[in-house]
């Protein structure tokens, strides 16, 4: 009878330590699941005069996305020579700033405090960076410019098919011949590529297709 009485005893107590573990890791879980959407909740939350403040958070990878890349990336990597950009040079985001929402990722828009840099970024849900790219910049002297942008001569920046999850720019650069320096030149298109840039399930920028015109 005794016996019984202890086997019972430490069964019960079994039970119990085991119950207990169990709600510490469902709770552990529960918490860590919140952490890990955190990011998504308050972004999904911005309203039309809201802002997000991102300088906070760790510096993002850039991604460049073409075996040659073309003159603006070139520049662009040799500006952040760590081949990271700081968010502390960007704007909090703003309703308009957010693209798309998933389970893996969040798509936001990067623009640069003090030039006309524009980025598309990927972000975890808890806020950490995935991989940026350049969206849209100017760059040159005199003699050239350089330019990313979706269509330059009605100065839209760039362009985002929420429907196919995808970007498209173009990459120009003009020469300028001078006839008179530096009063009187005339412009020459070097050449103009079209890129189209996806973004994969785990929000990784790709090139999906590429023409020269």
């Amino acid at each position: 009878m005794t016996k019984n009485i202890y086997s019972a005893v430490i069964f019960i107590l079994i039970s119990v330590l085991y119950s207990c573990k169990n709600e510490k890791t469902a709770s552990a879980n529960s918490e860590e699941t919140t952490n890990q959407s955190v990011f998504f909740k308050k972004i999904k939350e911005l309203k039309q005069s809201d802002s997000l403040s991102i300088g906070h958070l760790e510096d993002v990878k850039i991604k460049f996305l073409f075996q040659e890349n073309p003159e603006i990336d070139a520049e662009d990597e040799f500006r952040n020579e760590t081949g990271y950009i700081n968010l502390s040079d960007y704007k909090p985001l703003s309703h308009t700033d957010i693209l798309n929402v998933t389970n893996n990722y969040a798509l936001v828009l990067l623009r640069h405090k003090f030039s006309s840099e524009l980025r598309a970024a990927t972000f975890k849900g808890n806020g950490t960076p995935i991989e940026t790219i350049l969206l849209h910049d100017r760059l040159g002297n005199n003699e050239y410019q350089i330019i990313r942008t979706f269509l330059e001569e009605e100065a839209i920046d760039y362009s985002y098919d929420s429907k196919k999850n995808e970007f498209t720019f173009s990459d120009l650069r003009y020469d300028t011949e001078w006839i008179t320096f530096p009063t009187e030149g005339t412009r020459i298109e070097t050449y103009r590529i079209i890129s189209n840039i996806g973004i994969t399930e785990h929000g990784e920028f790709s090139l999906k297709a590429q023409n020269e015109l």
